[in-house]
């Protein structure tokens, strides 16, 4: 599944500590606190990146497809909350080290961590006689992180290679705290 690391990292599950929550139902609420330690192995467009990190969290949703007995539902998914951290300038492997939370998260939903690469001011400048598009932040890969997994694991500490990106990965701790803990 995307967003599962491969290499010295395979299993969420075996880089975290075990806290034995159980696999939850999907239907379960709670917090979900992300950590964004690092990236490494950026690169940008003719230049040193210039990264930041957005996390949307979208919830999934069934649609019925019309059919009866049809037990294939479609899935769809619908961002809920987006936050965005800080931009580092002229750094392929940042350190970010920033915490995000998000509160009363359904287990079904995904997390989605994009890397970006900003476009500054003299970028644009020189682009423009380029590209339009290249006066846009680009986007340098992405993250999926399934929070059901999370969810059963309660806490996973590793690195995931990025999506759509020819090299690089993000380094997360990501934390699920159900929310019959906290009431």
């Amino acid at each position: 599944p995307q967003g599962v690391p491969t290499g010295a990292g395979a299993s969420p599950a075996a880089s975290a500590p075990a806290i034995g929550l159980g696999r939850p139902n999907p239907t379960d609420k709670g917090i979900l606190t992300v950590t964004v330690i690092r990236a490494r192995g950026l690169s940008g467009w003719q230049h040193q990146a210039d990264p930041y990190v957005t996390l949307a969290l979208m919830e999934t949703a069934g649609e019925d497809t019309g059919k009866a007995g049809d037990a294939g539902a479609v899935t769809r998914l619908s961002m809920r909350e987006e936050q965005r951290s800080k931009t580092v300038y002229n750094e392929a492997s940042p350190r970010f080290n920033e915490k995000f939370d998000f509160i009363m998260v359904p287990a079904s939903s995904v997390l989605l961590v994009t890397v970006w690469d900003q476009t500054t001011v003299a970028e644009a400048v020189v682009s423009l006689s380029l590209s339009r598009e290249r006066f846009r932040d680009q986007v340098l890969g992405r993250v999926k992180v399934p929070v059901l997994d999370v969810a059963a694991a309660g806490r996973v500490r590793s690195s995931w290679p990025l999506q759509g990106a020819m090299m690089g990965e993000l380094e997360m701790i990501v934390n699920w705290i159900p929310q019959s803990f906290v009431e």
